[in-house]
């Protein structure tokens, strides 16, 4: 498949959404999601590299604001109230993030101080815990698994109930992928993972 082909569907914007191609191999979709989805997962981490303090990193993943300074697609059904309220709680815990030493304990850091707040759940904590880890320095090891990521972890065989799984469990033509990439992938492919997953049957 050439380049121009692929960069024709390309979605820029617009959270776990593919180019809306039903693809019919893994090869394919890995494809679309190195050319037309990973700069944009890249730019976005190097977005928050860049950002003069961790403060001003906590408040714009608190607030999921985007490169276009609009809200992230992930985040559209959250009120304007919880989303402030997750920045409150997370600036307010700041020298706790500053003092995580990998990925996995700033996102049990995240998640114990947003916890409390009615709406802000698993994708929020990740989302922001990855993002404020890009400022850090910090990158998950694992595949953290959430609403459409355990969708497609379990089209590809594994169990609902697990958290995460680690990226030498799946497929090894995935495994070209980051842990953060990996996490991407089967959000945004967890409707044509499942579609795979039927016709193999």
């Amino acid at each position: 498949m050439k380049l121009s082909l692929v960069v024709k569907y390309c979605r820029p914007r617009g959270g776990c959404k593919t180019s809306g191609r039903k693809h019919s191999t893994l090869r394919g979709m890995l494809h679309e999601y190195i050319e037309c989805h990973r700069p944009r997962a890249r730019r976005e981490r190097s977005r928050f590299k860049r950002f003069s303090s961790l403060e001003k990193a906590i408040e714009n993943a608190a607030l999921a604001i985007d490169s276009e300074g609009k809200r992230s697609a992930h985040h559209r059904r959250r009120t304007t109230v919880q989303l402030s309220l997750g920045k409150s709680a997370l600036i307010a815990a700041l020298p706790d993030l500053r003092r995580c030493e990998n990925f996995d304990q700033l996102h049990n850091r995240v998640r114990k101080a947003t916890k409390p707040i009615k709406g802000l759940g698993r994708l929020y904590t990740y989302d922001t815990a990855q993002l404020i880890g890009a400022h850090l320095r910090l990158s998950p090891k694992r595949v953290y698994l959430h609403s459409g990521t355990r969708k497609g972890a379990r089209a590809l065989g594994f169990s609902g109930g697990l958290s995460y799984l680690m990226p030498s469990q799946l497929p090894a033509q995935l495994q070209v992928l980051k842990p953060y990439e990996l996490e991407d992938f089967l959000c945004i492919f967890e409707e044509n993972l499942a579609r795979l997953k039927r016709v193999k049957r």
